[in-house]
C-alpha cells in the first residue's frame, strides 16, 4: 500500500454567527454575548474536534468559503495551551495593531545540505547534530523558527 502525508499549517476561522449558532444548540440557560474571550475559544475548539471533513473545508481559510481577510483584524485574545494549535479571538471591525505573524515556536526546522530537503522535528531534547537526512542521509542544519 502506497500512502501520501502531507503536513502542513492550515487555518480556521469560526464566524460569530457560527458560534453563535452552535452556542444556541446546546445552552439555553446562558446568552452568547455574555460569554468571555476564553469561552469563545473553548467553543470553537469544540466545534472545531467535532467537525466533518466538509465542515473543516467550510471553515479553512483559502477554501471557497473563508479568504485571508476573514481572519484579520485586531487580536483580542490568544491562547497557546494546546502545543498543537494556536487559537485567537479577533475583531474584524478593527485594524490589527501591527502585522499577525504565526511562528512554529514549538518545532526546529532541519534543512539538509546535500539535498535541501526542509522538515521539521518537533522533540526538542534529541541531539540534532547526530540527526541525517530522511531522504538522502545527508548531515542536516538546523534553525529555530
Amino acid at each position: 500500500m502506497k500512502n501520501v502525508v502531507v503536513s502542513k499549517i492550515v487555518q480556521y476561522v469560526f464566524t460569530e454567527d457560527q458560534l453563535r449558532g452552535k452556542w444556541r444548540e446546546h445552552n439555553k440557560k446562558r446568552y452568547f454575548e455574555d460569554l468571555s474571550n476564553q469561552e469563545l475559544m473553548a467553543l470553537a475548539k469544540r466545534i472545531l474536534e467535532a467537525a466533518s471533513h466538509s465542515e473543516l473545508e467550510e471553515f479553512t481559510v483559502g477554501s471557497p468559503w473563508r479568504t485571508k481577510a476573514d481572519a484579520e483584524g485586531k487580536m483580542i485574545a490568544e491562547d497557546d495551551s494546546d502545543p498543537t494549535m494556536h487559537i485567537e479571538v479577533i475583531d474584524t471591525e478593527k485594524i490589527a495593531e501591527e502585522p499577525k505573524v504565526i511562528a512554529i515556536d514549538r518545532l526546529y526546522r532541519l534543512r539538509c545540505m546535500a539535498c535541501s530537503l526542509v522538515f521539521f522535528l518537533e522533540n526538542s531534547d534529541i541531539d540534532i547534530t547526530t540527526l541525517k537526512c530522511p531522504a538522502c542521509g545527508g548531515h542536516v542544519h538546523a534553525k529555530r523558527d
